[in-house]
């Protein structure tokens, strides 16, 4: 990912800033990492979206681990 920068990871989800282009405003993508590898799930763009990307990939996280939490409760 050289043009591109991970500003936050949580489980295997993390936050890629993609460079700004003139007249866009700047752009945030959800990726998930591991099985499904750098697949872009979401886009988000315009005023505080860091913010809305990072808390979108920590709600991500948390599903995950608590999906994997009742697997292993039903095992």
């Amino acid at each position: 990912m050289m043009d591109r920068d991970v500003i936050h990871e949580a489980g295997h989800h993390y936050v890629v800033r993609v460079p700004k282009h003139p007249g866009r405003p700047e752009r945030y993508e959800i990726r998930r990492s591991g099985i499904v590898s750098d697949k872009t799930l979401v886009r988000i763009s315009g005023q505080d979206a860091s913010e809305a990307a990072i808390a979108y990939v920590d709600r991500l996280a948390l599903a995950d681990r608590i999906v994997r939490l009742q697997k292993a409760a039903l095992a």
